[in-house]
């Protein structure tokens, strides 16, 4: 398993993901390993290992929240099964068509339809 531990500290359950300690440039929202199951059962495959691991310790969210320039986001576990997918706002996602969802998975938001996989 990988050891993301550094980053305890930016994450934050879903009662406090607002009221975040301000003197941390990154804030992230716990993922439970039951949402995460329930998410690759619907996409039919597992979440790479590392992005498994990430999700568990540490969670989703943003990275240096108060550059304002990017998006920065580590994606939720729903919203990278919904880009692979094409659901709901990744519907018209022209980035979609670039992409082997069989052999790649996007993770990583920038904002304004750029992301990493």
């Amino acid at each position: 398993m990988n050891d993301f531990s550094w980053l305890k500290k930016c994450s934050y359950n879903e009662y406090g993901y607002d009221n975040y300690n301000s003197k941390y440039k990154h804030r992230f929202l716990q993922q439970t390993e039951g949402k995460i199951e329930a998410e690759e059962k619907r996409m039919n495959r597992k979440f790479p290992g590392e992005l498994r691991d990430f999700y568990l310790q540490i969670g989703a969210g943003s990275l240096c929240i108060f550059n304002h320039d990017n998006h920065d986001e580590i994606m939720q576990p729903e919203d990278v099964v919904n880009f692979i997918l094409g659901v709901d706002y990744f519907e018209a996602c022209s980035y979609r068509d670039e992409v082997d969802m069989n052999t790649t998975m996007v993770f990583f938001s920038l904002g304004d339809d750029v992301y990493f996989s």
